[in-house]
């Protein structure tokens, strides 16, 4: 009898998933990119773009985030072959760290090697301000329900796997050239997840900056660690579109987060587009 792994019904879903892309005509994407909230007008930079709503593709999760258009585009950036989410679920939308990992690891099943992963983030270092891109150099995870838990299987990688350094020393080292070309500062930070949908305190800034964080937010860690099991080189990118709590006496409001990132839109674009060429 075959060994029982209780990540089974799960990998069969990512195949399944998988072979539904695959049957669409998508390639081995060279660079995967997830797009944080208010980012997804990066998908005008591909070519020859075609779109999948998520609702299509078997197994995938719905986003109910504002900012998240749900949508799976595909086609060209230069010469490289490109697959974004546009849009992405998170815990607070009541999904497990393995359900918000869910179409990463597609991608990673369907071939890719590079993931972009970027996200809207509230800055607790107050030398960030909003607008600024920030090159992720770790992450906190402690807060994050880890994607493997629960859904251990060979075919997603070891079951215990080193992350002290989840970040590409290569793509970072790229990116930092693309931000010397464009002229923007090449802020480096460390990531910290909320499980959200509230807004932190004041006293959990104040704790997030003892921890050595410098952007809160309430995604990406969880597609990290996943893509790191499977061995997929990650870069991450926040853009800072807000002060977090404590740091500013007005409160803290999400059309703040997306007014920024319109702001950004342009220069995020040709930073990502410029990375994927370069690397």
């Amino acid at each position: 009898m075959a060994e029982h792994y209780p990540g089974t019904a799960y990998v069969t879903q990512l195949k399944e998933a998988t072979a539904f892309l695959r049957n669409a005509g998508i390639p081995s994407p060279d660079f995967a990119v997830v797009l944080g909230s208010g980012l997804g007008g990066f998908v005008e930079e591909i070519s020859n773009a075609k779109k999948i709503p998520y609702s299509e593709i078997p197994h995938f999760p719905l986003s109910s985030a504002v900012g998240h258009a749900g949508n799976l585009v595909y086609g060209k950036v230069g010469s490289k072959n490109v697959v974004a989410l546009a849009g992405r679920v998170h815990q607070y939308e009541g999904h497990s760290g393995a359900r918000v990992a869910f179409a990463a690891r597609t991608l990673g099943f369907l071939g890719a090697k590079n993931l972009i992963v970027t996200n809207a983030a509230g800055a607790v270092n107050t030398n960030l301000k909003p607008g600024d891109l920030v090159l992720l150099k770790n992450i906190i995870g402690f807060f994050s329900d880890n994607p493997s838990t629960g859904v251990h299987h060979p075919e997603l990688g070891e079951m215990f796997y080193d992350v002290s350094f989840p970040f590409d020393a290569a793509l970072l080292e790229t990116a930092k050239k693309e931000y010397a070309k464009l002229k923007v500062t090449a802020h480096e930070g460390v990531y910290l997840l909320t499980r959200g949908p509230a807004y932190e305190t004041a006293a959990e800034i104040q704790a997030a900056k003892m921890m050595g964080a410098d952007l809160v937010g309430m995604s990406t860690v969880p597609e990290v660690l996943a893509a790191r099991q499977m061995k997929i080189k990650v870069l991450g990118i926040s853009l800072v579109t807000n002060m977090a709590a404590g740091t500013l006496p007005q409160p803290l409001d999400h059309s703040e987060v997306l007014d920024i990132a319109n702001k950004s839109a342009q220069v995020f674009r040709k930073l990502v587009r410029g990375i994927i060429e370069s690397s």
